[in-house]
């Protein structure tokens, strides 16, 4: 839970930081994801681990990001979250879940279905790609769920 969590713990295990890893990440869910930004004060010191350093990390390796955040999110800003996927390079799709909170509680279905999907898209494509995730033509697999490149309100 947590995009922010998410990237850092992606970012972490890309850059080999952890003695044996996530394993192969084939994908990142994000769930009410905040723009970390490193400012340079010790409170706001985040190792490397910032939101815009974590996604073009995900970008340079290929890996795709899912980020669901909801429409009445009273922490981050929908607006902030939309501004940060448009900024993301590499595969990655959103869903704005209409009237959902922060932590997506009162949408639980749509976000379980959804991540669902999504997850077992990257699976297929995972193993119809025999984990080459970089090649130019996406396999269908891939657009299983929310397709590659998109923003879905729902």
């Amino acid at each position: 839970f947590g995009g922010s969590a998410a990237l850092a713990a992606a970012a972490t295990s890309l850059r080999g930081e952890w003695k044996d890893g996530l394993g192969p990440i084939i994908g990142v869910l994000g769930i009410g994801l905040a723009p970390r930004v490193e400012d340079g004060s010790p409170l706001r010191s985040y190792a490397g681990c910032d939101t815009l350093s974590c996604v073009q990390l995900l970008a340079s390796s290929a890996v795709p990001l899912l980020l669901l955040h909801g429409t009445s999110d009273e922490l981050v800003d929908v607006w902030a979250a939309s501004n940060l996927f448009d900024a993301i390079q590499g595969p990655k799709a959103a869903g704005w879940l209409a009237g959902a909170e922060h932590d997506l509680t009162s949408r639980h279905e749509a976000v379980h279905q959804t991540a669902r999907s999504w997850i077992q898209g990257l699976l297929r494509r995972s193993r119809v790609c025999s984990g080459m995730l970089t090649q130019l033509q996406l396999p269908e697999e891939a657009s299983v769920g929310i397709p590659f490149g998109k923003a879905v309100t729902f």
